[in-house]
């Protein structure tokens, strides 16, 4: 009969591929004997885990640790942390969980999270961004009254905005240039922007890291989204990491299935036209955190996505 122990895990931890008969899996010291064949390096995750998603077709290998089986499953393996470990007749292996979900023993790891207002029609900012109108025209006026008209009515949220370890942005959030950098451009935020924490921006053009007051360094990743996120996250330790915006970049870190938490800050406005969220995202699942709060001025929403 085959052992196999897993430590850490929220379960159902299936055995799958019948190679071996008897298997006795234990699973947080509890016990249960499959009669069935199985094989001894081939365990199937399926179902709901702690870190809330389905993971059906992703096996924990005894050599190599998990990884997608087929095509089809849309994980890729580096997006996984270690959740438990465990052995098979002795042999180590370990199960992993999406980044941002539940480490061994089921405590918190970090998220990612992103915290965006939104008016009722789904625009993050306004069309024709230039210097005049950082959002676009007519979005910073509506979008944002709730933080300046009556800020002591939001102030978890407004907190909650800039708690995480590290950031990131695309290069519409950090200014309005196109094309080769103007060095003289530092950002919208003045001499202290209000992140206090690295950040880092997509960019198509290389820049040096740019050092602000408070302790905001800007860096500026020309090589992807992921890279972005490994940076970020690897300065971010235990913190969480915020993608901040814009449309365009919450938007391709939605469809890669790399943010966790989705912040709306809905205010009631129309605005008809420029940068919408949630476009070309794909098949993506929103379950909401909590109940919804705010005021006149606008409603908070949050959603683990899964």
């Amino acid at each position: 009969m085959v052992t196999t122990k897993l430590e850490g895990a929220d379960g159902p931890f299936l055995p799958k591929a019948p190679n071996r008969s008897g298997t006795r899996l234990v699973v947080n010291e509890a016990v249960t004997t499959y009669t069935r064949a199985v094989n001894r390096a081939d365990f199937a995750v399926s179902g709901r885990t702690t870190w809330g998603r389905s993971h059906r077709g992703v096996v924990a290998d005894t050599r190599d640790g998990i990884r997608p089986r087929g095509r089809e499953d849309p994980h890729s393996e580096k997006r996984f942390r270690p959740a438990c470990r465990g052995t098979v007749d002795g042999s180590d292996f370990s199960v992993k969980a999406p980044d941002g979900r539940r480490n061994a023993g089921g405590s918190e790891m970090s998220k990612v999270t992103c915290d965006i207002a939104m008016s009722l029609d789904g625009f993050v900012a306004g069309p024709n961004q230039s210097l005049e109108h950082p959002l676009g025209e007519g979005a910073e006026e509506c979008l944002h009254r709730w933080m300046f008209e009556e800020p002591e009515r939001h102030t978890a949220v407004i907190e909650a905005i800039t708690a995480a370890g590290a950031f990131i942005m695309g290069r519409n959030m950090f200014g309005p240039g196109r094309g080769a950098w103007d060095l003289g451009w530092s950002g919208w935020w003045g001499e202290e922007p209000p992140y206090h924490a690295p950040v880092f921006v997509l960019t198509h053009h290389p820049r040096e890291p740019l050092t602000m007051k408070g302790g905001t360094t800007f860096f500026f990743v020309t090589d992807g989204i992921e890279a972005a996120m490994a940076q970020a996250r690897e300065v971010a330790g235990d913190r969480d990491v915020a993608v901040a915006g814009g449309a365009e970049t919450v938007n391709q870190y939605l469809a890669a299935g790399l943010i966790d938490e989705l912040r709306l800050h809905v205010a009631p406005v129309i605005l008809g036209r420029g940068e919408r969220l949630l476009a070309n995202i794909g098949n993506i699942t929103l379950e909401p955190i909590g109940d919804p709060a705010g005021t006149s001025l606008v409603t908070h929403l949050a959603y683990r996505v899964t």
